[in-house]
């Protein structure tokens, strides 16, 4: 005999995460809302993940858990695997370090259910090791002349990932994550949905109902800002080739700004040969497409020639340090 169907469908995406993933499934196991699935794939953990997950699947048949069978790797495969088997009507991305206030699921069943959002939003609290230490709150609220879609294409994500309630019927309208991004994957996704003209509702006004957690991951800087680099010219091949996009005048200023922000802060900081192939390939899109004027083109094309310039490297920084302010200057525009 089939089990039920649960109304919301929880997936989340695991690799090496022993340290953090118990508290993770803990804070949906103490929902006060009960009538939910907790899908986690794991993406080749080497560490005790998997022995986790299959000791919480075993206590509890509303937790199962998937091995991701198939390439790219990667939290975006992982999560379309999830969605694949996703059973609710009703689906939250969930990260494997990231916690739920425990009246999370009632209030977003409670937000989403009998009417016609394709999603709704709810604000995330950031904290450091444990929740009691919160710093901030993740959510940038929309403004006259920037809305949502706006904050994304600057490169200013207004909501975390896990922040939606989403109605699987809209989700399959997106396609789901891009696979094989390894960064930038909310954005890009983001972006996707918000293209489709959705109607959905943000819920500014009321108390965060989910925990971010900041800073767990240590990483190579140079491969870091390699990836970084990679990432951002596979997502602006992606916008610029979204069938329901539609850049207007309005919309192609915020993807200028977010090129010139992606600019300023992932490839500014590296003299490495690697990044530069993709930063020709991004400003030669952007000219392409009309992102970017034929001024901001021969000024990238300088900014470029002082990173890469056989000068001491001193005298570089400085010219690059006068250039960002310009970049500055060109993204507050």
């Amino acid at each position: 005999m089939s089990k039920a169907a649960p109304d919301i469908s929880i997936i989340i995406p695991c690799f090496n995460r022993e340290r953090f993933i118990t508290d993770t499934i803990e804070s949906v196991l103490s929902q006060t809302y009960s009538n939910w699935e907790l899908i986690v794939v794991d993406d080749g953990s080497t560490d005790n993940s998997i022995k986790i997950l299959k000791s919480y699947s075993e206590k509890d048949e509303r937790i199962s858990y998937f091995e991701r069978l198939r390439l790219p790797k990667g939290a975006p495969t992982c999560r379309n695997i999830g969605v694949e088997n996703a059973r609710g009507e009703y689906i939250i991305y969930l990260d494997s370090d990231d916690i739920l206030a425990e009246y999370c699921l009632e209030r977003r069943r409670s937000a989403i259910k009998d009417t016609t959002y394709d999603f709704c939003v709810f604000k995330a609290y950031e904290f450091k090791e444990v929740i009691q230490n919160v710093t901030g709150v993740f959510y940038t609220p929309s403004a006259p002349g920037k809305d949502h879609l706006s904050l994304f294409l600057e490169y200013i994500p207004p909501w975390q990932t896990m922040s939606p309630i989403w109605k699987k019927s809209f989700l399959c309208k997106v396609g789901g994550f891009t696979e094989g991004l390894r960064r930038f994957q909310d954005i890009d996704f983001h972006i996707k949905a918000l293209a489709l003209k959705p109607y959905f509702k943000v819920y500014e006004d009321l108390e965060p109902d989910c925990y971010y957690r900041l800073g767990t991951e240590k990483v190579n800087p140079e491969l870091f800002l390699e990836v970084q680099t990679k990432s951002a010219n596979k997502m602006i091949i992606n916008i610029l080739s979204l069938k329901n996009l539609h850049l207007n005048s309005h919309y192609k200023i915020n993807l200028r700004r977010g090129i010139l922000r992606l600019i300023l802060v992932y490839f500014s900081n590296t003299r490495s040969d690697i990044w530069i192939n993709y930063f020709k390939s991004i400003v030669m899109l952007g000219r392409e497409h009309n992102i970017l004027s034929y001024v901001d083109t021969k000024f990238l094309y300088l900014y470029l020639s002082a990173w890469s310039s056989k000068s001491s490297i001193v005298k570089s920084f400085k010219i690059v340090g006068i250039m960002n302010k310009i970049i500055l200057n060109k993204i507050s525009k």
